[in-house]
């Protein structure tokens, strides 16, 4: 009785084995079809399944095996002008096809409302405060905007100026360090301060003669803030100073030094990244290109050995809103930088060919 019971058993496993396997075979090709969750119908077969919900939006095919979503036209973008949403499509291309028939108008993600392509206008072209037209281009805007005299383009998002063809440009000259900051301090004891202020006040006086107006940010050997307490305080008064002349650019004046006194050379310094609090200048292309003229007619200037352009975080660069740049001119602690940057010849040298890298920045940027 019990061998009975046994092979009994073992005959209905074997039964229910291959059952389930025949289950399997029958529900691998087996598709079920929704339309927005709702169950539409049961197809042998994919490509049938396929053509099927095709003929239905926000369809989607399930395989019945493993309940597996293998296919769906869900739109994945939607289209609107301002936030009115006007349609949604399956794939980006065709959304944008669309979205380009509308002015104002966006094509964002479904999934997280990520937008993904817009043509809303970036820059706005203004005849002294007088609005004349917003373009989405910044190379459109300035076409217009050479049109018409007194002509700036503006960015829409911060407001900030772009290009102009107003006749005066207003710089910002900056002679590194000051009243009780001397900087670095040579062998001989010639003082960073002394050098950095003959050379701007040089500069200042050629870049009057190319018809700019020049703002120093300090004359004689001061700090520009008297009552700082610590450097990050008197590097603040300096941006600040900037912020309030509105100036085109920023220029800081410098003069290196290094343990090792064979080191030697000009670098140039512009601001794209920060590693501290966040801030970076708003026109890091634009200062990057000014870095790149000026330290070429440096180079022309010095005769000095070209040790680059770089990016740094330097806090009056990155703080800054404007274009920005700080010069190394060379170094104090190296002799014949140390000899040329004390020669009045270098000096008068230097300020011309920086006047004629500013006239060159402006003509290539056209502002």
């Amino acid at each position: 009785m019990k061998n009975s019971m046994s092979l009994l058993l073992a005959g209905l496993l074997v039964w229910g084995t291959v059952s389930v396997a025949a289950a399997e075979t029958n529900t691998a090709n087996q598709y079920n079809v929704f339309q927005s969750g709702r169950y539409l119908k049961t197809i042998t077969g994919y490509e049938q399944a396929y053509a099927y919900a095709k003929l239905w939006d926000h369809a989607s095919i399930v395989r019945i095996a493993g309940n597996v979503w293998v296919w769906d036209n869900y739109p994945k973008y939607r289209v609107y002008q301002y936030d009115r949403m006007l349609r949604e499509y399956e794939t980006q291309q065709s959304a944008v096809e669309y979205a380009k028939l509308w002015d104002h108008s966006s094509v964002r993600s479904v999934a997280n409302n990520s937008w993904v392509w817009d043509n809303y206008p970036k820059y706005r072209v203004y005849q002294y405060d007088k609005l004349l037209r917003e373009f989405r281009t910044f190379q459109d805007a300035l076409v217009y905007a050479k049109l018409w005299d007194h002509s700036s383009v503006r960015q829409i998002a911060d407001n900030q100026w772009v290009w102009d063809n107003y006749r005066v440009k207003t710089l910002v000259l900056d002679p590194g360090h000051g009243g009780s900051d001397p900087g670095a301090i040579a062998a001989d004891g010639t003082q960073e301060k002394v050098l950095t202020l003959a050379y701007g006040l040089k500069t200042r006086d050629e870049l009057l003669k190319h018809g700019y107006n020049v703002v120093m940010v300090r004359e004689t050997d001061v700090a520009v803030d008297p009552y700082a307490t610590d450097t990050v305080k008197e590097l603040q008064a300096r941006v600040d100073f900037s912020k309030k002349s509105q100036a085109h650019l920023y220029v800081s004046l410098h003069a290196n030094s290094f343990s090792n006194a064979n080191t030697n050379g000009t670098e140039s310094y512009y601001n794209s990244t920060n590693k501290y609090d966040g801030s970076v200048n708003p026109f890091p292309e634009q200062s990057k290109q000014l870095a790149s003229v000026l330290h070429k007619h440096t180079l022309q200037a010095m005769s000095t050995a070209d040790r680059g352009v770089k990016d740094s975080d330097f806090y009056v660069l990155r703080k800054n809103t404007v274009p920005a740049v700080l010069i190394e001119i060379g170094f104090l602690t190296n002799l014949t930088d140390l000899a040329k940057m004390k020669d009045e010849t270098y000096q008068s040298k230097f300020a011309e060919e920086l006047a004629s890298g500013i006239d060159e920045y402006f003509a290539i940027v056209g502002r």
